[in-house]
């Protein structure tokens, strides 16, 4: 479905801030938590254990106040935010918190939201930790926030705000409201949930994070670990009876003739192939010494049109850059990049007059969902590809392929995979093509569904 709720920003002591998207999917049958959490690109475990305790926290506090939502997988995306980045920190607990409760109850929606506050744990509503470098966070809402946008940060920062930074927020007309917990959020926007009892005691102490549940031993998986180990043993124990193999010395009669000529006991001339070089002198006549034209097999003559000396295999492949425009589609880019790379090493004579290729990949849909009636995981993802192509003469050619879609059973990240093969693909074609590589102009654009991210 596409986003219709209002935005939810993240904040940071920098005095950055950074949009929340998220997606709700129908968990797997075999999958028994009620509510699980990922982040689509890697921008570190801080992030992610943040994301895990914002949803536990929403599903525990809905489900105390009559409210539970059903079985839900939450997929959190941060546009802008390059993938690989990492984020230190759980003070991202709460905005991500609010972005969910305003995704699963859209009908209380209470307009722009910017929040910071670690949660504590999942329990009691989700208590909320005292945060540092709140200063930069609560002047970056006054630009950020708009007329009548909410402000929620943790109580226990509010001894530490300034007059003056609160009267920034009234001119404004921000509702700046200080929170225990995320219950406490919640209840001031959405009926019927209760807002938990006294959480200073949890606020003086800091808790730890809550234990990982030990992992469940899995005999296949035990069993397929003990072959491979056996398997890799045996065939690094081949590997080096191999190479030991190798530096042994060739038997005598295996040896390649290719020695000086030395004289005969009989004296006698030999007449034999100039590769044995076991010409023996003339009855009184000094050995003849191998001069720089003794005569050489063709075998081991270097022809002059040798692959080595080719000018079009000594050519490098042009520069080639492709990028997402969000973190799913920088993933994308990425695995892309390497299959078109791989591609491209035969046909470097091919795109010898490119200088450098410069794409963007945009993901126009991603869908995600559990089929009851085949009991398996489908997903469909359908992405596009626009850029330039420069050649080395100066010219420049726009590189604008038609949509391109995949669907199959499997999780979404295997379908990126497949459409990142497909796009390298349409590119390569693109670049080697009979017309010399560069399309005249750019091609039609077939219609996309327009979804969006589901």
């Amino acid at each position: 479905m596409k986003q219709t709720t209002s935005p939810t920003w993240i904040l940071f002591a920098s005095g950055n801030s950074i949009a929340v998207e998220l997606s709700l999917y129908d968990p797997a049958k075999e999958r028994s938590r009620p509510i699980e959490a990922y982040i689509v690109s890697e921008v570190g475990a801080d992030l992610a254990r943040s994301a895990s305790r914002a949803a536990e926290t929403i599903y525990a506090t809905a489900h105390a106040s009559d409210m539970t939502p059903p079985p839900t997988v939450v997929g959190y995306d941060f546009p802008g935010l390059e993938s690989g980045s990492s984020i230190s920190g759980q003070s991202a607990g709460l905005a991500l918190a609010l972005a969910l409760a305003k995704k699963l109850w859209p009908a209380y929606d209470p307009g722009p939201v910017a929040a910071t506050g670690e949660i504590s744990s999942a329990g009691n509503g989700g208590p909320l930790k005292k945060i540092a470098g709140f200063s930069g966070k609560g002047e970056a809402v006054i630009d950020l926030l708009p007329d009548g946008g909410w402000f929620f940060y943790p109580t226990a920062n509010d001894p530490e705000i300034p007059e003056p930074l609160r009267q920034s927020w009234r001119e404004h007309n921000i509702e700046a409201r200080p929170v225990a917990s995320v219950a406490e959020a919640l209840a001031i926007f959405i009926p019927g949930i209760v807002p938990g009892g006294d959480y200073s005691a949890e606020l003086e102490e800091e808790a730890e994070p809550e234990p990982e549940p030990p992992p469940v031993l899995n005999w296949r998986r035990f069993a397929f670990l003990i072959v491979f180990a056996v398997l890799l043993s045996a065939g690094l124990a081949a590997a080096v009876l191999f190479q030991a193999r190798r530096k042994l010395p060739p038997p005598a009669a295996d040896k390649p003739q290719l020695e000086m000529p030395a004289p005969s006991e009989s004296g006698a001339k030999k007449n034999t192939p100039a590769i044995t070089a076991e010409k023996k002198p003339e009855t009184g006549k000094k050995p003849e010494k191998k001069s720089a034209t003794t005569p050489v097999p063709a075998s081991e003559t270097p022809a002059a049109d040798s692959p080595k000396t080719t000018a079009g295999t000594m050519e490098k492949l042009p520069e080639i850059t492709l990028r997402g425009t969000s973190g799913v589609a920088e993933t994308m880019a990425s695995k892309a990049l390497i299959k078109l790379k791989k591609a491209l090493g035969s046909d470097a004579q091919k795109i010898a007059d490119i200088s450098s290729i410069d794409g963007r990949i945009e993901l126009l849909e991603i869908r995600e969902r559990w089929n009851p009636k085949s009991e398996k995981l489908r997903a469909t993802v359908t992405a596009a590809c626009h850029g330039q192509i420069h050649r080395r003469n100066g010219s420049t050619v726009a590189l604008d392929l038609p949509p391109v879609t995949v669907s199959g059973y499997g999780s979404m990240e295997e379908q990126l995979d497949n459409a990142a093969a497909l796009i390298s693909e349409r590119i390569r074609k693109a670049l080697t093509d009979k017309t010399g590589g560069l399309p005249s102009k750019a091609p039609e654009e077939t219609s996309g569904s327009g979804h969006g991210f589901e």
